[in-house]
C-alpha cells in the first residue's frame, strides 16, 4: 500500500466497496501547516541526530590524548567505546518502555538533559573510570 491517506467521497481502485478518495502525505502538510512546535520539534530531532553522530566520532578524537594522560593501553583504552555500545542498548530498552508508557514528550526531553549534562561532565573528568560513567550516560541519554 502507498504512503497515501484516504478520505470520504469518491470510489477507490481497489475497492468498490470503500468510497474514498486517496490524497498524499504532503496533501496532509500543506493542509495542516506547519507551526512553531513543528519548527521545534525538527530542530530537535536534528540536533538528537547530531548528537548520535558526534557520540561515534568523539572516541577517535580523544583516544590518543586519553592514552597520553591516563598512560594507558589500547585494550585499556577500548573499554570505553565498548561500554557506551552496551550502554545504547540498555538506554533504547529504557527510553522505548518510557516512551511507549507516559508519551514521547517527557522521555525526549529526559533523554536531551541527560546528554548535555553528563556530557558536559565528561569534558572535566578527573579519571578513565569518570569518564567511562560519564560516557556511558551520555550513550544511555542518546537512545531517548
Amino acid at each position: 500500500m502507498d504512503q497515501s491517506l484516504l478520505r470520504p467521497g469518491k470510489t477507490d481502485d481497489r475497492s468498490a466497496n470503500l468510497h474514498f478518495q486517496k490524497f498524499t502525505v504532503d496533501d496532509v502538510l500543506n493542509f495542516i501547516g506547519y507551526g512553531p512546535l513543528q519548527v521545534l520539534a525538527f530542530c530537535l530531532a536534528g540536533l538528537t541526530t547530531l548528537s548520535f553522530g558526534l557520540e561515534v566520532i568523539v572516541f577517535a578524537f580523544i583516544e590518543i590524548p586519553v592514552q597520553r594522560k591516563w598512560n594507558l593501553t589500547d585494550v585499556e583504552y577500548a573499554v570505553l567505546p565498548s561500554t557506551t555500545g552496551v550502554s545504547n542498548i540498555i538506554g533504547g530498552f529504557f527510553y522505548g518502555y518510557l516512551g511507549d508508557r507516559y508519551g514521547r514528550v517527557w522521555p525526549y526531553a529526559l533523554s536531551l538533559l541527560n546528554i548535555g549534562v553528563a556530557g558536559l561532565a565528561s569534558a572535566f573528568s578527573p579519571n578513565f573510570p569518570t569518564l567511562i560513567v560519564l560516557r556511558f550516560l551520555v550513550s544511555f541519554g542518546l537512545m531517548g
